[in-house]
């Protein structure tokens, strides 16, 4: 009896810890994305789920929709947590979807983990889910955009090849378009693109490619930008320093078809919110949609 008392009284501090954690740590923006419910569908199979922030009802003005793809081992929830996905939302009224990766994972063609080994269908629930989405609630179809950080970032660029008529731009943090061994294929990618990358990224090297770190050999950042400045004609790559990153753009890119902003940080997600969460959107992210938001098609 002592022992069942014992275990009731720590059960119940810690959830007191916990309630406390949520109330004065987290923004209410922060309450809001992880108490949300989450939707699912079912794709090649298997019960697929993801998060909706922001979303308006039916019927209503149509609304952009940004689809945050997490990293290899993340969750959807803490990944907009850190990047301030959420909060960007609610402050652009734009609608978030964010997609969970079988185990953690996304197949995004050479990396990673459980989805990339059993060929996950992720690119396919991505596309259903957002058909969706379209379904239940009013999107702007000139405006849908694509965010990944990391193993999400491969896929985000996966995606603008597979569906060039679906995404009007993408965003691909921490991330580059092959490994030693194999290249996503981009051959159909029409979209504007941003790539984010870091100088002491130790999985996605600026210059050199790294020997096996943690399993990963991956193309370096520069090389991942030369081979999407390729696909898209581009030409005479300069280099502007800005307060936090240098941008690298292209001198015949009109449209602001392709830039490449490279932070001094690791493998993380640059100007990220924690441990602090505070009650704004990172820096990052708003340079991030000051991109994607220029672009309608």
């Amino acid at each position: 009896m002592r022992l069942i008392l014992v275990l009731f009284t720590i059960l119940l501090l810690l959830t007191i810890t916990f309630l406390v954690v949520v109330l004065v740590v987290f923004t209410p923006g922060d309450r809001r994305l992880f108490i949300s419910f989450s939707e699912s569908l079912v794709v090649d199979g298997k019960n697929r789920h993801y998060k909706i922030v922001n979303a308006s009802p039916k019927n209503t003005d149509p609304q952009p929709l940004i689809i945050g793809l997490h990293g290899y081992r993340d969750r959807a929830e803490w990944f907009a947590a850190y990047s301030g996905l959420h909060l960007l939302a609610e402050q652009e009224d734009a609608i978030l979807a964010l997609p969970s990766g079988l185990r953690n994972s996304w197949n995004g063609t050479f990396c990673c983990g459980w989805a990339w080994q059993n060929n996950a269908a992720d690119a396919a629930f991505v596309l259903k889910m957002i058909e969706a989405i379209e379904q239940n609630y009013t999107v702007d179809a000139s405006r849908i955009y694509i965010v990944g950080f990391s193993n999400g970032g491969i896929l985000a660029q996966k995606l603008l090849n597979d569906a060039p008529d679906i995404f009007t731009a993408g965003a691909a943090v921490m991330s580059g378009v092959g490994d030693k061994n194999t290249l996503l294929d981009i051959s159909n990618a029409t979209a504007p693109l941003l790539l984010v990358n870091g100088t002491a990224d130790a999985y996605v090297p600026l210059k050199e490619m790294q020997p096996d770190v943690a399993g990963f050999t991956f193309l370096p950042a520069f090389d991942s930008a030369d081979i999407w400045a390729e696909q898209y004609d581009l030409t005479g790559k300069q280099a502007t320093t800005e307060d936090i990153f240098t941008r690298y753009t292209w001198q015949n890119d009109t449209n602001r078809q392709l830039e490449q902003l490279i932070y001094e940080t690791s493998h993380r997600w640059p100007s990220w919110r924690l441990w602090t969460l505070p009650n704004e959107v990172p820096r990052s992210t708003q340079v991030i949609w000051e991109f994607l938001s220029s672009h309608q098609s």
